[in-house]
């Protein structure tokens, strides 16, 4: 990475002896200590250098900057959101908090300067440890300041010294009384040698839940096995949420010490939760068929709670954007703007009317920009062997014209997306990200989609083109012995150990990011369900129609991954490749609480076993938008809903098809069973309504069985007395 600093470039050399002075190391005393809750502090790490001369002593106000002992903390806090006295055009604020300690802020500017974070809720502050970016060396001063509500702050701390590119500051070991209760962080720095800037701002601490004010743990799931997707803490067994965000997991004695007279408590009976699935790339709005409102909640029925869409032109940007203000969108939708379309036609600059959005916990963002590289929906893949009667396939750019396209999308700081099929296709999209990057970092999280066909020679250059990879889970095995009903694209036999090659592709690249993708409906609807993907990452296989399992040839299995590879391929990569990691994708205090619950647990199963598994809740940002009848003890026993009212409704046939839309009226008592009135197709059905948690049974003319989302969005299956049957959903028209 390179930085601008006066003018001068800073190369990071991770070699680097740096200056250091000997510190008193200081232990925090924080009540978690030895409770292993998420946020706890464990013990001193000792200086990794042989101590220097002592520095002078620090007063009680002002501390001499020192390289100092660090106390662990667990995992840093999520960041609610951050901001900035200024920036340079490439480092904006939301780079010191990244977590990842390559990219920066910077302010462009000499001091004084500041940056302000939002932790989202108040927490016992244990550490804030500042990763410094300078050049050259030189005397510095900061100001930490901290407040419990917008405004209000008081100051923690000075720090003022020597300090070195580099270094890490901890503000800890500068109070030995220990740090306050805050939500809000200021560093404001008044003197320095260079621009103004941080590489990392990391905060730790535990949820000051119930206290100060701070809502207090409204759920505690507990009695769980809960599979997390953080490295220092892979499995808890109870998880607090307060509001739309998680405020403490781990042990069960010590999340549910949280409890208050509000919190409702759910036994897990030792089922699973986990993060939901996020699909990096896929077409459920443009290209299931369905009405917006059932696509969505075939979505979540099968735990999928943030996707990246990955084919909006103009239409159905304003038809998304009108679903989102109709108040119907409920999970997080990150749309992936065209470029050209798959014939490879170029649509013009459209897109920059509508520029990239990144805020926290939004639902709809304009996520990047999609780039068609070869053929595939329209035409064929660029391959560099005769495709059977097609010949090598379509390439739409040399690297060359495919550069300057990059280079003009990233100028206005786009995420870039790019549909590479074939591996004619790979070789000119590694050509142009190589190029792109010039061995620095992809701060915007490029992507190469599909990569569906993979040379062995191609395999090592992934890691120079420093793209994201978006891959593929289940493949359609069964259509690939089907003389019936073959692949469009099934590649020769001799080629056949390049397809879909991931632990060749992980083994070779362990630094490169590869994140899922379903492209469903591509391969059919039930590309819409992630644990066949699950399924066919582990085993490869794949579920037949009439239950019989698909078994791949032996070069497929060759790349096969891990359970715990793919789950994270399905969760915290794929939020990375949508940049929404700081968001969701893996439980740690401070991220949205986008849950699933899983009826066993998929570490321990058999991998042939593992497509027996179900999906029995859904959460996103702590709301139930999904409840399998069979998980009724857990998140529908404890819900009470009143539907009198109208609903407006829409009936989907079995075949796919919208069979009817109308509307529903309920009355009278619905703790007993009570009136409803349905018409469909203008003619006026009549019978019974029962409410039991979460769950409705309409019973009459009609046979309807459904599910509560929440007060005013339900779903389920419908069935006429002649067998034909279907799906239905409904939205709350009036009370």
């Amino acid at each position: 990475m390179n930085r601008k600093i006066h003018d001068q470039q800073v190369n990071i050399n991770l070699g680097w002896q740096f200056w250091r002075v000997a510190f008193l190391a200081v232990l925090l005393v924080c009540t978690a200590c030895g409770t292993g809750i998420a946020t706890q502090t464990a013990a001193t790490v000792p200086p990794t250098a042989t101590p220097q001369p002592a520095a002078p002593t620090a007063t009680a106000s002002t501390a001499v900057m020192a390289e100092t002992p660090i106390v662990q903390a667990g995992s840093p806090l999520a960041v609610l959101s951050v901001s900035a006295s200024a920036q340079s055009a490439e480092d904006p604020p939301q780079f010191a908090v990244d977590g990842n300690p390559e990219t920066a802020w910077n302010s462009g500017a000499d001091a004084p300067q500041w940056i302000e974070i939002d932790l989202g809720a108040v927490y016992h502050l244990e550490d804030i440890r500042l990763l410094v970016l300078q050049y050259p060396d030189g005397q510095t001063h900061h100001r930490v300041w901290a407040a419990q509500e917008p405004g209000d702050y008081w100051q923690l701390t000075e720090l003022s010294g020597a300090t070195v590119d580099q270094q890490t500051l901890s503000v800890a070991a500068f109070q030995p009384e220990g740090l306050p209760a805050a939500r809000f962080l200021k560093i404001e720095t008044t003197q320095s040698p260079s621009w103004v800037a941080w590489r990392e701002i990391e905060v730790y601490g535990r949820p000051a839940a119930g206290e100060l004010g701070v809502q207090p743990a409204q759920v505690i799931f507990h009695n769980g096995n809960i599979l997390t997707m953080e490295a220092d803490q892979p499995v808890a067994q109870a998880l607090a949420i307060a509001g739309e965000k998680i405020l403490a997991l781990g042990a069960n004695e010590q999340v549910l010490a949280l409890k208050t007279d509000q919190t409702r408590l759910v036994d897990l009976q030792g089922k699973t939760l986990m993060p939901g699935f996020i699909d990096s790339h896929a077409h459920l709005f443009n290209l299931s068929g369905l009405p917006y409102n059932e696509a969505q909640q075939l979505a979540l029925n099968n735990g999928i709670t943030s996707i990246g869409e990955f084919y909006v032109d103009q239409p159905l940007l304003d038809n998304l954007r009108a679903f989102e203000q109709s108040g119907q969108l409920k999970m997080r939708v990150s749309m992936y703007l065209v470029y050209n379309n798959s014939c490879g036609e170029t649509q013009g600059d459209w897109f920059k009317k509508y520029p990239p959005t990144r805020n926290p916990g939004e639902l709809l963002r304009v996520g990047g920009v999609k780039i068609f590289s070869d053929g595939g929906s329209c035409n064929v893949p660029a391959y560099s062997f005769e495709f059977p009667g097609l010949g090598m396939g379509d390439l739409y750019f040399t690297a060359q014209e495919l550069l300057a396209v990059m280079k003009n999308i990233q100028a206005s700081g786009y995420q870039i997306g790019i549909h590479t099929l074939g591996d004619r296709s790979l070789d000119v999209v590694l050509d142009a990200y190589t190029s792109l990057m010039a061995g620095g970092d992809n701060l915007l999280r490029h992507r190469i989609e599909h990569n569906a066909v993979i040379r062995p020679d191609q395999m090592s250059r992934f890691s120079a083109s420093r793209a994201v990879l978006s891959v593929f889970g289940a493949y359609p095995i069964c259509r690939k012995v089907d003389t019936q009903n073959p692949l469009k694209f099934d590649i020769p036999n001799q080629y056949q150990a390049w397809e879909w090659p991931w632990r060749q592709l992980i083994d070779a690249n362990p630094e490169v990011i590869v994140a899922w993708q379903s492209d469903a409906p591509i391969f059919g609807m039930q590309g819409f369900e992630p644990l066949r993907h699950l399924f066919g990452f582990v085993a490869r296989a794949e579920v037949a129609e009439d239950g019989h399992i698909c078994q791949p040839p032996p070069e497929m299995l060759a790349g096969r991954v891990r359970v715990d590879e793919a789950l994270r391929m399905m969760t915290i990569n794929a939020a990375y490749a949508l940049h929404r990691d700081q968001e969701v994708g893996s439980l740690r205090p401070g991220k949205f609480a986008d849950l699933i619950l899983l009826s066993d647990d998929p570490m321990s199963m058999p991998a042939g076993e593992l497509y027996g598994l179900q999906v029995l809740m859904t959460l996103i940002g702590g709301e139930s938008v999904y409840c399998a009848e069979s998980a009724s003890a857990i998140c529908g026993a404890n819900a009470s809903y009143d539907i009198r009212g109208v609903w407006n409704y829409t009936m989907t046939a079995s075949d796919g098809n919208t069979y009817d839309t109308g509307t529903i009226t309920f009355t009278g008592d619905p703790a007993r069973g009570a009136y409803v009135q349905l018409n469909i197709y203008k003619v006026e059905y009549h019978g019974e309504y029962l409410v039991n948690g979460a769950f409705v049974t309409l019973t009459g003319d009609e046979n309807w069985q459904g599910t509560l989302t929440n007060a005013n969005n339900m779903s389920g299956d419908w069935q006429h007395d002649d067998g034909f049957n279907g799906v239905w959903t409904a939205v709350r028209q009036s009370p």
